[in-house]
């Protein structure tokens, strides 16, 4: 019997939302063995664009819900918050940053770091398991804080 090893790096922390990549890699099981490179391509997971609510919770912050992806491999989402409307989804965004730093378990978050006086604009983004891809944003929701 012979054993398959398969190693895949990719280091690529700032990959764009919404493109396709293709990732090369080797195929061998040893020495006797011939390798053929091959190519897959990666497509980021969808999510819904119109989903997303918001709810201000007085002496808490903010709390945002959406729907889970349709896509297979999701492993979690991100969100992001911005002080500017469309922030994020402009290009380049502007003052967009990202609030958690691992993905986060569907379908639910909060944001407890908003201040009185305040409006914030939110997004979230669907994150894929094998390739770390994410979906484009879903729709903005706005939070007006007291």
């Amino acid at each position: 019997m012979k054993k398959l090893w398969l190693c895949l790096l990719v280091s690529a922390p700032l990959w764009a939302v919404g493109h396709t990549y293709y990732i090369s890699y080797s195929l061998g099981s040893d020495s006797n063995t011939s390798t053929q490179a091959q190519s897959k391509s990666a497509s980021p997971p969808t999510i819904c664009t119109n989903c997303l609510m918001i709810k201000v919770v007085e002496n808490y912050g903010v709390v945002l819900d959406w729907e889970a992806s349709p896509s297979e491999g999701v492993t979690g989402y991100n969100d992001y918050r911005s002080h500017v409307s469309g922030g994020c989804t402009d290009t380049p965004p502007v003052s967009c940053h990202q609030l958690n730093s691992i993905p986060l378990p569907c379908c639910k978050a909060g944001d407890t770091s908003v201040e009185a006086g305040n409006t914030y604009y939110y997004w979230v983004t669907a994150v894929d398991s094998t390739t770390g891809l994410q979906s484009n944003f879903t729709n903005q929701v706005t939070a007006v804080i007291p």
